[in-house]
């Protein structure tokens, strides 16, 4: 007997919508079997509870998703949506930037270190929950309780599960202090960069990816063989000459003498199919000026709520390539500056942009090895602004360039704040 029926199984996705009751099946065994493995729960009556935790508990549901090797997984989710969160602090948990990212390679690339990527399964069923949190169970849970007549059983939660707002939060803590004890030290630069102690050997920590950089493998897998003690830890490869492996979306290859960095033409493809650009010709820059009037009265159109929404997708797409591609940040800018104020010229931009995208489909990033490394690092800042270049506001842009080793590891163009007078006040 549950508090309630529970909510019917959700599909990431219409393309997961084929999964067989077979898999499912053996899916959400093996989902249970990991819960029960990290203890995550404790089966406790709904009568034990005060009326003030009996108004705060949390239902959960199934989601399903079928992963890139065929296989299916099944997540047993919180809706935390429903969680009352004490302080706002208890939420939010940081990531690394790219450009933390780019920064190591290049520094292992020259001192030719070698590179490691893994990856935490379950990672935040490892984390304790920080607040006192209780659970639905999903209605096909049998519990091992027997409830007299009008009571039923819920969950107390020991550890966070997936949906929970202060989950990455509590999973983040958890990270930092396995960290601390097998001698990894949290750099004040970066939340997420750890160093080990008096040697050259860094950790970065994506969520529940790992790409650790070190002057040893050896040295690495014993810093592998540590975590692994703690947190259920799987290897995804080393990245070594010849080869490539994914990282946070990206597709990472190593050429002997440098690193490129680029990302599966999948993903730019689908947009282009998206606005039925497949046998459009392709352009050779990546965007246009409209003129001021002609936003001024395109901006009295009406448009539908999808539309907008489209939009706004379409340009969040775009900015995710930013990182690996600064031959478009001047343009993403300029579209996300018009997703609250969307004209016909912006999906005229959109189009123009992907066509620019369609011929330079397989560019990447490159970060080259020097040939030889002298401290301190070299870096170079190249910064530029133009003036009044916005035909409506007058504001100017301002563009900057930060390269380590000559490798470009930030880059952006951004839309100054105020409007300059003159050239002299950028």
């Amino acid at each position: 007997p549950l508090c309630q029926p529970g909510l019917p199984a959700l599909p990431s996705s219409e393309e997961d919508s084929d999964i067989t009751q077979e898999e499912l099946s053996k899916a959400m065994a093996k989902e249970y079997d990991s819960m029960k493995t990290f203890n995550v729960f404790k089966e406790i009556l709904v009568s034990d509870l005060s009326q003030e935790e009996r108004s705060n508990l949390i239902d959960s549901r199934w989601v399903h998703r079928r992963k890139s090797d065929g296989s299916v997984r099944s997540r047993l989710v919180c809706r935390g949506f429903n969680e009352q969160v004490h302080s706002r602090d208890d939420v939010y948990a940081s990531t690394p930037t790219f450009s933390t990212f780019k920064l190591i390679l290049t520094h292992g690339l020259a001192r030719g270190h070698s590179f490691y990527v893994g990856d935490v399964s379950t990672a935040f069923l490892h984390a304790e929950v920080i607040q006192k949190t209780h659970v639905i169970p999903p209605s096909d849970y049998i519990s091992e309780l027997h409830p007299t007549e009008g009571d039923c059983v819920v969950w107390s939660l020991r550890k966070a599960m997936y949906g929970l707002k202060t989950a990455p939060k509590s999973w983040q803590s958890h990270v930092i202090q396995i960290f601390k004890g097998v001698g990894l030290d949290q750099m004040r630069s970066d939340p997420c960069l750890f160093k080990l102690v008096n040697q050259d050997v860094y950790v970065i920590n994506h969520v529940d990816d790992l790409f650790i950089s070190g002057y040893s493998s050896g040295v690495i897998q014993e810093v592998i063989e540590n975590i692994r003690a703690h947190l259920l830890l799987k290897d995804v490869g080393w990245l070594t000459p010849s080869k490539e492996i994914q990282f946070l979306g990206r597709i990472i290859r190593h050429e002997g003498n440098q690193i490129t960095i680029g990302i599966q033409p999948d993903y730019i493809e689908e947009m282009i199919r998206e606005f039925n650009l497949e046998k459009s010709r392709e352009l050779r820059t990546t965007g246009f000026h409209s003129s001021g009037s002609e936003d001024l009265e395109a901006s009295e159109d009406a448009w539908s709520e999808r539309s907008i929404k489209d939009f706004r997708r379409i340009v969040g797409r775009l900015q995710w390539l930013t990182g690996i591609r600064p031959d478009i940040q001047y343009a993403v800018k300029e579209l996300a500056r018009e997703i609250t104020d969307i004209h016909p010229s912006s999906w005229k931009k959109v189009k123009h942009l992907l066509k620019y995208l369609k011929g330079t489909l397989h560019h990447c990033l490159h970060l080259r090895q020097v040939s030889s490394v002298e401290l301190p690092e070299e870096i170079n800042v190249f910064c530029d602004a133009d003036w009044a270049g916005c035909p409506n506001s007058r504001k100017s842009t301002t563009g900057f360039t930060v390269s380590v080793f000559g490798n470009l590891i930030y880059s952006a163009s951004k839309t100054q704040q105020s409007i300059a007078l003159s050239s002299a006040c950028l």
